[in-house]
């Protein structure tokens, strides 16, 4: 057991010594001005859904004829995803918080009815875009569609 005088004399040692090495110790860093642009951000369902479209565009193998059609399919799909995309995002007018800290019971029953209600609507829009493009595509096109297309369909509900 270290007497009074000796572990006085250890912590007095220790000051000493690590006294002149804290003092060499290079000043922090400030931040930057501007924060480096995340490289490996992951990308929004936007841009998944570009990068989905793109290729069923090509697997579909979309015609000339075709292509206002698959436009205004693109647009509806890329709209909808952000709509989904905006859901997510805090709503400056409503911060209500419960005492728990979190969201409370009637605001969350809220936002699920608000969910409920966008994807609804997305998916009459996206059923409204869909459908003459359908009509236009060949029996190659429509099996390609239909194969790739219910397996996204089935998964995405």
């Amino acid at each position: 057991m270290l007497g009074c005088k000796t572990y006085g004399l250890v912590v007095a040692t220790f000051l000493l010594v690590a006294t002149p090495v804290l003092a060499e110790q290079p000043a922090p860093v400030p931040p930057m001005a501007s924060p480096m642009p995340t490289v490996n951000a992951p990308p929004t369902m936007s841009e998944m859904l570009e990068e989905r479209l793109a290729a069923l565009k090509v697997g579909l193998k979309i015609t000339s004829k075709q292509e206002s059609l698959w436009e205004d399919l693109s647009k509806t799909a890329l709209a909808n995803a952000k709509a989904i995309e905006d859901l997510s995002k805090p709503d400056p007018k409503n911060p209500t918080v419960s005492p728990t800290g979190m969201r409370g019971i009637p605001d969350e029953l809220a936002a699920r009815e608000k969910a409920a209600k966008v994807h609804f609507e997305n998916i009459k829009k996206l059923k409204e875009a869909i459908d003459p493009l359908y009509k236009a595509l060949s029996d190659e096109q429509k099996r390609t569609a239909d194969q790739r297309l219910t397996m996204e369909l089935s998964n995405a509900m």
